[in-house]
């Protein structure tokens, strides 16, 4: 079976139910585990613990403010007015790359405004995922 390669035009995301695969540049899934090394009395070697798992959501965007219409939802100001309304509640997200999709649940954060004048406007925004629990399917 030949070896298959994903690019960023396989991505997909969606988050609250809302597809944003359109209208985001680039879009990463950083998960982190964090260990420590023990050494207990009665071995000479070390052991790796496990201590924390976090994970980050990190989005670049093209700034949809004003975006509407049937079926589109702006990532801009939804980030921005879940993050205004409801800081402290989770958004479901599912990210899709190269086939295999992760999931989990995102704090809303608000994303950067403006830019050159030149310039097509852009965001980026790092998203905590919720207790860095992301599944993979």
């Amino acid at each position: 079976m030949p070896r298959v390669f994903a690019t960023g035009r396989d991505l997909g995301l969606t988050i609250g139910g809302n597809q944003f695969k359109d209208i985001s540049t680039s879009i990463t899934l950083e998960e982190t585990i964090t260990r420590v090394d023990i050494q207990p009395i009665t071995s000479n070697s070390d052991i790796k613990l496990k201590v924390n798992q976090e994970a980050t959501l990190s989005i670049e965007a093209y700034q949809d403010w004003n975006s509407s219409g049937t079926g589109i939802t702006a990532l801009a100001k939804y980030l921005y007015d879940a993050a205004q309304t409801a800081p402290d509640t989770a958004l479901a997200f599912s990210f899709t790359a190269g086939g295999t999709t992760f999931a989990g649940d995102v704090y809303p954060e608000k994303p950067n405004v403006g830019g050159g004048a030149t310039d097509a406007l852009t965001f980026s925004v790092s998203l905590m995922v919720k207790g860095g629990v992301v599944t993979r399917s």
